[in-house]
């Protein structure tokens, strides 16, 4: 773990410029694209950063779908080891950021239930969080029922969330209300964590996160128009 201030900028910067060399160049994009199928393009892809990643599975077994839960792996991962890192008054924020994708596989969750889905069919579509995640989607999916889905949330932040905006989706026997509580929780809480950081580090956090936030707004806006 490196120290605040300066230095504990400059460790966390350091390993972050390391990763650009493992960005797949324009040569290999070039490559991965014309791949004649999707053997080639896997044998490309083992060459990469991601080669330990799609190597864990054999290639008979390895799908398309499930390259890409490779692939996200080593997106995780390297998400730990940097946040390790990161000083820490920032953690909270980065790891928070990192969980959208925690809200992201709750809404999958409660998408395959509406939509009758089995729990290998939603766990195909889910982020690795790993143990970062405290959520029991498959205990979830396998109730079949939104409402017993929501109960089992008892115990995490998202209980009384989505318990709040159950009455809506009872009403009207939609997803929408509830994804909505979700999203604006979420980056509720974001936000609390981005004014809790040191005046010094506020302000670039807040150009990324703001951005973010804009394009959240503009799909949230394009839905409720539609």
């Amino acid at each position: 773990m490196f120290k605040t201030g300066v230095w504990g900028y400059a460790g966390i910067h350091a390993r972050v410029r390391a990763r650009y060399s493992y960005l797949i160049s324009p040569q290999e994009w070039d490559e991965l694209v014309g791949a004649a199928d999707f053997n080639a393009l896997i044998g490309l892809l083992r060459r990469s950063v991601y080669g330990p990643y799609l190597m864990q599975m054999d290639e008979g077994v390895l799908t398309p779908r499930r390259a890409v839960y490779q692939i996200e792996k080593e997106m995780a991962d390297t998400f730990t080891t940097i946040v390790r890192s990161t000083p820490k008054s920032a953690r909270p924020l980065l790891t928070k950021f990192f969980l959208n994708f925690e809200v992201h596989n709750l809404k999958a969750a409660l998408r395959g239930i509406q939509s009758r889905a089995s729990w290998s069919q939603v766990q195909a579509v889910l982020f690795p969080l790993g143990p970062l995640s405290i959520l029991p989607l498959q205990a979830m999916v396998e109730t079949g029922s939104i409402p017993v889905a929501v109960e089992l949330l008892h115990g995490t932040p998202y209980y009384y969330t989505l318990s709040y905006a159950m009455e809506r989706y009872t009403a009207e026997q939609n997803l929408f209300p509830l994804e909505v509580a979700l999203d604006l929780d979420y980056w509720r809480e974001i936000w609390d964590d981005l004014d809790g950081l040191p005046h010094r580090d506020r302000e670039p956090a807040l150009r990324t996160i703001g951005s973010l936030l804009d394009i959240n707004n503009l799909m949230w806006a394009i839905r409720y128009r539609t």
